[in-house]
């Protein structure tokens, strides 16, 4: 038996046999292995809804779901369908259900399916708001997207807490997908939602589980999942290159208002006059186009949603001269307010690329590449700190998949592409 401690009253044990039939060596945990307390899957109640327009009965997509008392949520992709996990010890559990330009509303959930239709927010209502908002006192956009980068440190959380993530990397080539990968994460926010020019580097996390349901698993440490360090450098608040932080680069124009959760918001168009790698985040090939909008709270002046698209120089590479890549990327970030403050909510990337033949400047294939991010849970009081930075999320990771965790956690997700060619909501 080696060097097995066993402690027992040998000095009254006169006759005895230990026998063990299996020993196994140790589990080597890295970067201090985080381990959430949750309910067994097995009592857990699954409900599972789709958001319409009470007025036009079409979909409403990526709207906000919320479990009343909790920090626990969740987004509607983009046919307006989402599913959240219900935990045995709620017996009249209600979800606040929210999205831009609608009336909040709070339903009965239970174990199940359920149609919401929500009601439009109407215009006039918008216009009345604006006028006692702004004190007779109109903002220019300028004026406005200054005050919303003034405003960072009060709106958004600025202490460390932990934060679960659902994410999923996924490829489609030619209108089929050929890759899809998930995870769902533990994080921890070591400064909160505060801007820096390497903002991963404050990021840490251990994935809790993961799965890969088409294609090869990519085991390389910054491929599929692995490259959720990408969603973070290019966070609006996160990261000084873009708008909030590089104004002077960027044509801003007011829009048409619209309201969130009973509350009036700017919308704020901007175009790149400079586009580069301090202003888009983007580096090598340049973008060579930029442009996009901002949802800004009328009475905060937080960002409450962000829209961006890039448009970057084609290129060619050394080993296929005979090909030409042309890439865009389409982005939507969504922050929520929880106790006062607000938190990353949601982020969507959409790469296109279009593989063209140089010879006769034909399309070969068409590529979209899409990152999706999507708070599940949030926890600000005595957060457990995790030292896995997020650079190395996959590195060595080698646990088999939890089939029981994905029969009763599903989440309904775009399958699919739903803009392209940078196409975006300006006017």
């Amino acid at each position: 038996m080696g060097n097995i401690p066993l402690q027992a009253k040998w000095a009254e044990i006169f006759d005895g046999l230990i026998f063990i039939k299996n020993s196994y060596i140790p589990e080597l945990r890295k970067y201090g292995d985080f381990h959430d307390s949750k309910p067994k899957q097995t009592d857990l109640n699954i409900f599972r809804g789709t958001i319409y327009d009470a007025e036009t009965r079409d979909a409403v997509p990526y709207a906000d779901i919320m479990l009343l008392g909790t920090k626990q949520s969740i987004m509607a992709n983009g046919n307006g369908e989402f599913s959240i996990s219900l935990p045995p010890n709620n017996n009249n559990p209600q979800l606040v259900v929210t999205s831009f330009g609608y009336i909040t509303d709070t339903i009965n959930a239970n174990a199940g399916n359920k149609q919401i239709r929500l009601q439009p927010h109407f215009e006039q209502n918008i216009l009345l708001n604006e006028i006692v908002i702004t004190n007779q006192r109109q903002l220019s956009a300028e004026d406005i997207v200054k005050s919303a980068r003034k405003k960072v440190a009060d709106n958004y959380y600025q202490e460390p807490y932990n934060q679960k993530y659902f994410y999923r990397v996924q490829q489609q080539r030619n209108n089929k997908i050929i890759f899809n990968e998930e995870v769902v994460v533990n994080s921890y926010h070591a400064r909160g939602l505060s801007g820096s020019n390497n903002p991963s580097n404050n990021f840490y996390a251990q994935i809790e589980h993961l799965r890969n349901t088409i294609g090869n698993p990519r085991k390389d440490k910054w491929s599929g999942v692995g490259n959720l360090w990408t969603i973070l450098d290019r966070d609006l608040i996160l990261s000084k290159a873009n708008v909030l932080y590089r104004t002077s680069s960027y044509e801003l124009q007011k829009e048409e208002s619209t309201t969130y959760d009973g509350r009036p918001v700017y919308r704020i168009s901007f175009i790149n006059t400079s586009p580069g790698t301090f202003s888009t985040g983007y580096g090598y090939p340049a973008p060579i186009q930029s442009k996009g909008m901002l949802y800004i709270d009328k009475e905060s002046f937080a960002v409450l949603k962000y829209e961006h698209c890039v448009t970057r120089s084609p290129r060619t590479s050394k080993k296929r001269p005979d090909i030409r890549y042309e890439n865009s990327h389409n982005i939507i970030t969504t922050y929520r307010q929880i106790d006062g403050k607000y938190f990353l909510n949601y982020c969507k990337e959409v790469t296109q690329e279009n593989i063209f033949t140089v010879k006769n400047n034909k399309l070969a294939a068409q590529n979209y590449y899409t990152n999706e991010l999507m708070s599940l849970h949030l926890i600000v009081l005595n957060p457990i700190s995790i030292s896995r930075p997020v650079q190395k999320l996959k590195e060595g990771y080698a646990k088999p998949e939890d089939q029981s965790y994905w029969l009763t956690n599903s989440f309904p997700l775009d399958s699919g592409v739903q803009f392209t060619e940078c196409q975006l909501n300006i006017n």
